[in-house]
């Protein structure tokens, strides 16, 4: 007896009628192919094509009417105090003191840090500077804070807001092959430039000079001490000497008066060496705390810049259509999904706008509130 199928109902027989892709059936949903991006892109081509145009000249316009910029530098050298250190190490050697070298950390690098401290940038943002006005016609003096114009609310804000701009325009580098240090200073007066670029060439002299100063004074304090105990040591030798000669004048005949007489002429003849030694390193040490020679070799004075610095408009172009392309890829695939969930998933789209709309409108609310003055106030 054969069975009735069920009506409307029957169990497919092969894989093509149950749905299930096969070898040449068309790819899943899931998957995505190159024709698919092609399509996407193609669908969106004015998002994909109008996002690095409209950058593209944004950067344009941008570039044309931003103020000029000049940038001037100065480059130096500083001398190494290797000679100085060394004698002082080699002084102290001879009475076990250990002393660090007085060059440790003066190298390249360190002026480099130096120069983008805030205390040197606030000294140079304290003094004040000569320009031209627009018209070329008056000069304008005041420190940077002024010829900045920038704002607010006590003077030392806008002394830090200064350093803060200061640091951005100050751009230091050095080699460590030739140990020449090289400061660039940018800004939209060729004035201004190069007269900060000067006056961080003064500062780092002036710091070089202090800082000589202060270890050759550290060094005579040192010296200074040990010529007194030298001188000490000395008189106490020789008045150990005649006591003995005075209480053995026929020393020859005994030897061990001898012998002590031998070690005790020794130690005279030894303290008049390290005495004359001290005091002609003391005398040295005078010299170098008073010296005022600048221990920095000037490589490249600082020069008024004769042209403002190049726009690189071709370079930021590029990078504007580069950034452009991302974001109007990215804006496609956003847009393209957004459009196949409102198709296969249009409950859920309506239900994400209208949770949206509501939070935007809380959230209005909420601002609206906040920006009111409350009765209590009034």
């Amino acid at each position: 007896m054969n069975e009735h199928p069920t009506p409307g109902f029957s169990l497919p027989s092969n894989s093509h009628e149950t749905g299930l892709a096969g070898d040449g059936d068309k790819p899943r949903s899931d998957e995505v192919s190159l024709l698919d991006l092609a399509n996407v892109m193609l669908r969106h081509w004015r998002l994909v094509l109008g996002m690095p145009a409209i950058l593209a000249v944004l950067v344009i316009i941008y570039s044309l009417l931003a103020p000029p910029r000049y940038t001037a530098s100065v480059s130096f050298l500083a001398q190494s105090t290797d000679e100085q250190a060394s004698r002082l190490s080699n002084l102290a050697a001879r009475f076990g003191v250990t002393v660090p070298s007085g060059d440790a950390g003066y190298g390249p690098e360190f002026y480099t840090e130096l120069v983008k401290t805030r205390t040197i940038l606030r000294a140079i943002a304290g003094i004040e500077y000569e320009r031209g006005d627009a018209g070329g016609s008056d000069v304008i003096t005041g420190d940077l804070v002024e010829l900045y114009g920038i704002g607010g609310r006590t003077s030392g804000e806008r002394l830090e807001r200064t350093i803060d701009r200061l640091q951005k325009q100050i751009v230091v580098r050095s080699s460590l092959e030739t140990g020449v240090v090289t400061s660039e200073v940018t800004t939209r007066w060729a004035e201004i430039s190069v007269q900060v670029a000067a006056r961080i060439l003064d500062l780092v002299t002036r710091f070089n000079l202090e800082t000589h100063q202060s270890q050759a004074s550290a060094e005579r304090s040192f010296i200074e001490e040990r010529v007194a105990e030298a001188r000490q040591d000395l008189t106490l030798e020789e008045d150990s000497l005649k006591v003995f000669l005075e209480g053995n004048r026929r020393y020859e005949n005994s030897p061990e008066l001898l012998f002590e007489y031998e070690r005790l002429e020794r130690k005279v003849d030894l303290r008049p060496q390290v005495y004359s030694t001290l005091s002609a390193s003391l005398e040295e040490a005078k010299i170098e705390e008073v010296r005022n020679t600048p221990v920095i070799t000037i490589v490249e004075p600082a020069v008024m810049p004769v042209r403002r610095d190049p726009r690189n408009l071709l370079g930021r172009v590029l990078a504007a259509l580069l950034l452009g392309g991302m974001l109007g890829v990215t804006g496609a695939f956003f847009r393209e999904f957004a459009r196949r969930a409102r198709r296969a998933e249009a409950e859920d789209y309506r239900e994400f706008t209208v949770l949206r709309s509501d939070l935007v409108r809380d959230l209005r609310l909420l601002w609206n509130r906040l920006r009111k003055p409350s009765k209590r106030q009034i």
